[in-house]
């Protein structure tokens, strides 16, 4: 059985957008930090008050059509200190609104639901623990920094400073990839909820978020069934707690939907699921619609929903070719050692540490995502055995690493200068695809 079975048991309402995440990697520290130091620098920046005489104001309200201002001024007429305000300064007051409430209605973004007030933004700490984008200590994790890297990269390459859209998760695909990653890595129930979904809609049966027969619950129950009784006495508490969680959905209608929102809103914000516009006329039909992206994920995650497969085995082996086949990229394999070399050499001046060694499998990911985004797959398992076996030959002068035994292949390393070049040279025909990503 699966060792790692996990449940996000307290998704709400306020984790039903994963950019947020995004925003939250640009103020994390990699280092020790403080719940409350973190959460102001969040709130900070989230909560910046964009006010109408400022340039930025035209410019972000410009990105809003006329039904994203309607549901902006909705997100005004709540805040608790606007009314107070208008209350003792009316004839002073000023048009503003959050940066992050621009954010979340601009167009681009999938979805307009789910804005984070600042007396919430601990809701987004709490999602990135889950997840494993903080560590416990509130650190900034290897995952995390990889978030934040992609993101820095492309609000570069846009040059809009605080216009820059951190809630929006399709800027890359590379960062859509990171994302669901995490997601897949932080609970098992994605597989059964995904593969459950796309079933019932090609087979044209209901669906509702509500009730025994509603999409959570029927997931849940799928996933229960799979796994069938635990065989081994460490498998017994996992067991418990999706017994538990099950429970929990029983217990009402609201409970079942407000934990199936957010999961699906996450998948919508990946590009992975369509949300259906608002229809007042049609208040009771299944917001949500799968589309083909959402019906060949589930096609690669069928193994996972119906089989004790270990989603480990599925994230190292599989999931980078898996995506491909997801998002309909046109792709190749990297077949030979030095390429796959290329490509973690190519990563590694992005995420290593200045001082010290930097772990192996943030290289590894990191590689594995930049070469992806260039048309070219390569699984973190082959990453890892193309780093071993070129230990092995004329290439390790530039490797300088340690750990890793056959109980755990992790390991920290340091690429030395030169490795480009001397790859490179060995295979002239890898210039030019690392010229485009240089």
């Amino acid at each position: 059985m699966n060792g790692d079975l996990t449940i996000l048991r307290s998704l709400d309402p306020y984790h039903q957008r994963i950019g947020y995440l995004g925003a939250l990697t640009t103020v994390a520290i990699r280092g020790l930090d403080t719940s409350d130091a973190l959460r102001n620098r969040l709130s900070n920046l989230l909560s910046t008050k964009i006010y109408s005489e400022d340039p930025l104001y035209n410019v972000l309200m410009a990105r809003l059509s006329g039904p994203r201002q309607a549901i902006l001024n909705k997100l005004v007429v709540r805040r608790p200190e606007r009314a107070l305000m208008s209350t003792f300064h009316k004839d002073q007051e000023r048009p503003w609104h959050y940066l992050s409430a621009f954010w979340l209605c601009d167009n681009e973004m999938p979805s307009p639901i789910g804005f984070i007030g600042p007396q919430k933004v601990s809701r987004i700490i709490d999602l990135a623990k889950w997840c494993g984008i903080l560590r416990p200590t509130f650190e900034l994790s290897e995952s995390g920094y990889i978030i934040r890297l992609l993101l820095e990269e492309q609000r570069a390459a846009c040059s809009t400073g605080l216009a820059f859209n951190l809630l929006r998760a399709q800027w890359r695909q590379a960062l859509v990839l990171a994302y669901f990653r995490l997601l897949l890595q932080a609970e098992t129930l994605w597989p059964y909820l995904i593969c459950e979904l796309v079933e019932r809609s090609t087979e044209k049966r209901t669906l509702t978020s509500q009730g025994p027969a509603g999409l959570l619950c029927m997931a849940v129950e799928r996933m229960i069934r799979v796994l069938g009784e635990p065989s081994h006495p460490t498998d017994a508490l996992p067991i418990k707690q999706i017994l538990d969680f099950r429970a929990a959905l029983g217990r009402s209608a609201s409970t079942a939907e407000n934990y199936l929102r957010p999961r699906l809103e996450l998948l919508v914000d990946l590009g992975l699921l369509e949300r259906l516009p608002d229809d007042h006329q049609k208040r009771h039909r299944f917001p949500y619609r799968a589309t083909e992206q959402t019906v060949s994920l589930a096609t690669e995650m069928a193994n996972l929903a119906n089989v004790k497969a270990p989603i480990k085995d599925f994230m190292e082996r599989r999931y980078f070719g898996a995506m491909a086949r997801v998002c309909g990229v046109t792709s190749r394999r990297a077949e030979t050692l030095e390429e796959r070399l290329l490509w973690f050499a190519v990563s590694f001046p992005k995420v290593g540490r200045e001082l010290g060694l930097t772990p192996g499998s943030t290289v590894a990911n990191m590689g594995c995502l930049i070469a992806w985004e260039h048309g070219v797959v390569i699984e973190v398992e082959e990453m890892f055995d193309a780093v071993y076996e070129a230990k092995r030959t004329r290439w390790s002068e530039y490797l300088r690493m340690s750990g890793g035994s056959r109980f755990d292949r992790e390991f920290v390393i340091r690429v030395q200068d030169g490795l480009i070049e001397a790859l490179t040279e060995a295979r002239p025909e890898l210039k030019a695809v690392i010229d485009s990503s240089v």
